[in-house]
This record gives structure tokens, C-alpha cells and sequence, in this order.
């Protein structure tokens, strides 16, 4: 990291100002060139008013520059930020010029990979500034920003002082006895290598509430050809986003909206009818519809109320394992004589509306909130939101629950401590202590440049 570095920080495009970055050893000498001031003596944290100057002794525009002296700055290098009028002509003429007095372009993630690299944050505290650049409700925001914080990054430290204090134990009483652990101490190992497994499935069980958070509820509405599932799927988003016909087999493709209730974001997705004699186009339809049924969080099984009571409920028994369902009787503004008793139903949730009127569409709403908001109370909580994360932990989970087992064997002792240390490893890989480089420039790959 010998090298000075720079890029655009803020949007692309025109705007108010531009922020470039510079960061590296060479930042301080570089900005002095650029002012044309080699004598001068910026303060750091102190905002100054100058000109900046092409290399050809044009002024180019009047700007803010700011130095930041390292360690303390976000790399933890010597920085220095420049906040000039937001033409993208001014901008590009800058770097142009920084480029020119020995800056090099700033890959993707690096001024983050620096302040990881520099020990200014850990792995998932890098990983949470990506994640809230690109979070899309205040929830979202609020749970990347509290792993930013290092809120998650104290619930690894502690798991993984757990297991240390339990080496710990191991080794101790190596140290008085070179044969065998004793029966008191073997049990002591077990109840903190059980206490430490509970502490990791607290962190893993936050996770579906956390992917919801981040990622959104799947929401999939589904059903038979002419139910009115791009109808509902119109209705909900108050505008014609599927094509709607009275012929069956309209849909064909699934259509994806994203969407906020509440604050909590949604990917509603209306498929294709499912029937069992579809051809062609129709018949892949469906099979993407059975797809996205896989990878549903919530699905609305939407039934055409004019139908025989019996085919009615015959659609009722349409079996979605381990899935929030909800059935939803359709087109209650054709008259009909259907009376379902309650007992009809088997419990299963079920609503009826009228997607062409909207009768009832605000109550499915409210019904699909409630489902959101199950788990509203751990929404305040640290949340596991992070896929690399939560395969971490799992990887944790497995190794202390072979620990376990190896204690019923009455193991030899030095196994015992080996599978424990192999757990350390992924708790490592999270903060970033053992990770790979090939690793590392997959995660800050995909940050934006400037950040």
C-alpha cells in the first residue's frame, strides 16, 4: 500500500459538488502540487478555500480541501478530500491531473480494503459500508449501520472468547495431567461448549429476520389460469403492471416488483397460472412459477370465488410445505351463491377480496404486514444479515456440535482442542483475521469506486 491513490467519492453525474479522495503517503505532497502552493501548511480537519490548478497552470475551479492525517482517518493513511462544483467536466479534469502529478486510480472497495488492511475496522464492519450504501428502507439502513458500528463484531469477539476460555481449560489441566481429562473437567467442557452453541444459534436465528430486512419478503402470487393473480398484482401496486385478459393463461412470464410496506421491503411476483395441460410458452411459464413457489417467504394462493363450491375448496388443499400461505377468494363483486362455513376452511388463512374494485385489497395488505412483522420485536436488535456471515456460523455450529460428540468418546484431548480451534477459524473468517486475499478482492469487488 505504497501507492497514492484517488477516485470520485460522490455520485456520478452532475451535482452541487464533487468529493475526490485521495489517500496514500504521497497524498499531502500531491495536493500541494496541485495548488500550485508547495510551501503550504495544511491543518488537518481544518476546510480550506483555494484554487486548483492543471498542470499546464490553468485554474481549473475553486474548491474545499480538507486534510485528514493518518492514522486518523478512514483509511487510516494521510487523506485528503477535495469538494468542487459538480461538473462532471471539472471532475474529470482533476483526476486527469491527479493522475498526472502520481495518484493512481482507486480500484472498487479500496479506500475501505485500506482502512480493513490499515486495522480501522474488521471484515463485517467493511462489508456493513457496502450493504448501507446499498440498503433500500430505513430498516435496512438501521441494521448494516449498527454491524458498521461494531455492534455484531462484539457478539463474534464473545463467541470466540468463549471457546478460547474453553482451550484454555483443556490445556490447564494438561498441564497437571499428561494422560487423560478428568470426568469434572470433561463435563465442564461440555456445559461451556453447550453454553457456546446457544449463543451461536441466537445469532444464527436472527437471520431470516435480518434477509428480510436486507433483501426483502418474497412475496408469490400463484394460482389457477383466469383466477385474477395479475389483477390482485395490479391492484396491490396501484397500477397496471401485468397484462390482465379474461383469456386463461395470460401470464406466461413471472413479473417482478419491488416494493415497501410499512417501511419493509417486498418482491411481489405474479406467475403464471398453473394447469396441468399447458404447452409451449405456457408450460415454461410454469415451471418458473414453481421456482419461485421454492424460494417464497409468503405465498397467496388466489382462488376464483365463482367457481363450484367444490372446486373451490378442492384448491384449498394445494400443499406449499414449510410456507406462509394465504388463500384468497377472488372476484366477490360477481354475485354468486357460495357459503363456505368456517369449518370449511381447516384453519387454513383466508381472505376475500375483489381485485377489480379493491374490496377487501386493504385488508390483504394489513394481512401481509402482519405476516412481515411476526418478528417486528427483534427488528431493534443486531441482526445477522450477511450470507458469508450466517455460512460462518453454521461451520461454527457443526464443529462445536462434533466437539460435543468427541467428548462422549472420551477423545483424546489434543482432538478435542483441534476441532475447537478449527471453529475459531470461521469466526476469524467474519472478522477478517484468516481470510484469503482471493476472498478479499471477491467482497471489496463489489463496492463502488470511491468508497
Amino acid at each position: 500500500m505504497n501507492s497514492t491513490i484517488t477516485s470520485v467519492s460522490s455520485p456520478p453525474g452532475r451535482g452541487g459538488i464533487s468529493v475526490i479522495r485521495i489517500s496514500g503517503p504521497k497524498s499531502l505532497k500531491i495536493t500541494k502540487k496541485l495548488l500550485k502552493e508547495p510551501s503550504i501548511k495544511l491543518k488537518p480537519r481544518y476546510a480550506y478555500f483555494k484554487t486548483i490548478f492543471s498542470n499546464n497552470n490553468t485554474e481549473i475551479d475553486k474548491a474545499i480541501i480538507i486534510y485528514f492525517k493518518g492514522p486518523k482517518s478512514y483509511t487510516g493513511e494521510d487523506v485528503v478530500e477535495i469538494s468542487c462544483h459538480g461538473s462532471t467536466i471539472i471532475t474529470q479534469n482533476l483526476i486527469e491531473n491527479l493522475l498526472f502529478l502520481g495518484c493512481e486510480p482507486a480500484e472498487p472497495g479500496e479506500f475501505t480494503k485500506r482502512a480493513f488492511l490499515n486495522g480501522k475496522i474488521d471484515l463485517s464492519q467493511a462489508e456493513a459500508v457496502s450493504d448501507l450504501i446499498s440498503s433500500e428502507s430505513m430498516l435496512s439502513i438501521n441494521a448494516n449501520y449498527k454491524i458498521l458500528r461494531g455492534d455484531f463484531s462484539i457478539k463474534i469477539k464473545k463467541l470466540k472468547k468463549e471457546i478460547l476460555n474453553t482451550i484454555s481449560l483443556i490445556e490447564s489441566e494438561l498441564d497437571f495431567s499428561e494422560d487423560e481429562i478428568t470426568t469434572t473437567t470433561l463435563t465442564q467442557i461440555k456445559s461451556l461448549v453447550v453454553k457456546t452453541i446457544n449463543t451461536n444459534k441466537i445469532i444464527l436465528k436472527t437471520y431470516k429476520t435480518g434477509k428480510l430486512i436486507s433483501d426483502g419478503a418474497t412475496i408469490v402470487i400463484t394460482g389457477k389460469p383466469n383466477a385474477g393473480k395479475s389483477s390482485l398484482f395490479n391492484s396491490i401496486l396501484s397500477e397496471k403492471r401485468a397484462l390482465v385478459s379474461n383469456t386463461a393463461g395470460t401470464t406466461r412470464d413471472a413479473v417482478e416488483v419491488r416494493f415497501q410496506i410499512d417501511g419493509i421491503p417486498v418482491n411481489f411476483v405474479d406467475t403464471a397460472g398453473i394447469r396441468k395441460k399447458a404447452t409451449g410458452i405456457e408450460k415454461k411459464g410454469i415451471i418458473l412459477t414453481k421456482r419461485f413457489l421454492d424460494k417464497a417467504d409468503i405465498i397467496i394462493n388466489v382462488i376464483d370465488s365463482t367457481q363450484p363450491k367444490e372446486k373451490c375448496l378442492a384448491q384449498l388443499k394445494n400443499s406449499f410445505k414449510n410456507k406462509k400461505v394465504l388463500h384468497v377468494f377472488n372476484k366477490i363483486d360477481i354475485p354468486n351463491k357460495l357459503d363456505f362455513p368456517k369449518h370449511a376452511f381447516n384453519n387454513k388463512e383466508t381472505l376475500f377480496l375483489s381485485a377489480l374494485t379493491g374490496k377487501g385489497v386493504n385488508d390483504f395488505i394489513k394481512k401481509i404486514l402482519s405476516y412481515l412483522k411476526e418478528d417486528e420485536a427483534s427488528y431493534n436488535n443486531t441482526l445477522l444479515v450477511n450470507p458469508r456471515h450466517k455460512d460462518s456460523l453454521e461451520k461454527l455450529n457443526k464443529c462445536l456440535t462434533n466437539t460435543l460428540g468427541l467428548c462422549d468418546q472420551n477423545s483424546p484431548t489434543d482432538i478435542i482442542a483441534t476441532e475447537l480451534r478449527l471453529g475459531l477459524t470461521n469466526l476469524d473468517d467474519i472478522l477478517g483475521l484468516t481470510t484469503p486475499e482471493d476472498i478479499l478482492n471477491n467482497i471489496f469487488s463489489k463496492f463502488c469506486i470511491g468508497k
